[in-house]
């Protein structure tokens, strides 16, 4: 049986914002998508590599107010999921998921 955490960071912006967009998503090996209404750009971040040059970004210069509590336990839960993936998954598979479970009551608590 194939385990594997799945993890995902994405953003929108309005279209005339589309050039730096595409640069910051070349950078951080990212895909972008034009909505079919071509008002906004959307940019998904899902490699857990690329998730890293994120949290490497951020750290260095960090979201402001609520975005930043948000990001800390996005941040967590990338961690976590570079460990687990690197390691046997059926061996912590049980502690993992009750660790995520405090970190979306952590986030749903931000959000409130």
């Amino acid at each position: 049986m194939y385990y594997k955490l799945r993890h995902k960071f994405s953003f929108s912006r309005d279209i005339s914002e589309l050039k730096i967009i595409k640069l910051i998503a070349e950078y951080l090996e990212a895909k972008t998508y034009v909505r079919t209404d071509g008002s906004h750009v959307d940019v998904n971040i899902v490699r857990l590599d690329t998730c890293e040059y994120l949290i490497k970004f951020f750290d260095k210069y960090p979201l402001q107010s609520s975005k930043h509590q948000e990001y800390l336990i996005w941040r967590e839960f990338v961690i976590i999921a570079k460990g687990f993936n690197e390691s046997n998954p059926l061996s912590s598979l049980d502690n993992i998921i009750f660790y995520f479970h405090k970190l979306v009551d952590k986030l749903a608590s931000i959000r409130n």
